[in-house]
């Protein structure tokens, strides 16, 4: 019997590349939505050719038809959630964003932290332009997370005013600039607050 398909990504859209083991009639199906007052975010779904959608989640959806919940409550399916469905209909995926890491930027994240930030993620800040409409603006930071709880939920979203109060405090730093002069991707912590220490551990060789 031959041993069964399994997958390592390191990027959700590379999610419907992956075949099930049980039927060729499955499918995972990923779409990104990018209507930007109205809803931005990812669908993802296993879909059967015969009946339909049988399993489907949201990530890190914001928008005019997205709810504001309460803070510290994360509306959204965790990753290991999400594959524990996946294994289900036969797709057994380990996911693994950090997998492609440059060296350049490992040793970047190797100096974030020494400076003490145990946690990365992209953060959406809002502010109100002179309309009255919210705009909204993501950036690459770190941060601790003893001083930031509240930015351990993938869904939180900060203001301006929290946002650079957060900066000038010192526990959180902007890497958004110094990731675009370098042409770091961090396209990969898309609904994912990673820990900082986990990602050099796993990639120590790299390192070395």
């Amino acid at each position: 019997m031959p041993a069964p398909l399994r997958y390592r990504v390191s990027k959700l859209d590379d999610l419907s590349k992956c075949v099930s083991n049980n039927s060729r009639d499955l499918r995972i199906s990923v779409t990104n939505f990018l209507q930007n007052d109205i809803l931005v975010g990812k669908r993802i779904a296993v879909i059967h050719d015969r009946f339909g959608t049988l399993f489907a989640c949201t990530l890190n959806c914001h928008g005019s038809l997205v709810s504001v919940m309460d803070n510290g409550i994360d509306p959204d399916i965790s990753l290991s959630d999400m594959l524990k469905q996946f294994a289900k209909f036969g797709f057994l995926i380990e996911y693994r964003p950090d997998s492609q890491l440059s060296g350049d930027q490992l040793t970047y994240l190797l100096s974030i932290a020494n400076l003490n930030y145990d946690k990365i993620r992209i953060m959406n800040v809002y502010e109100y332009n002179k309309v009255g409409e919210r705009v909204n603006t993501q950036y690459v930071v770190a941060f601790m997370s003893m001083c930031n709880p509240y930015w351990l939920n993938a869904n939180y979203s900060c203001s301006m005013n929290e946002f650079k109060e957060r900066l000038a405090h010192g526990s959180v730093a902007n890497l958004t600039k110094n990731s675009q002069d370098n042409d770091y991707d961090w396209s990969w912590l898309d609904n994912n607050i990673a820990n900082i220490q986990d990602i050099l551990d796993s990639n120590a060789r790299c390192l070395e």
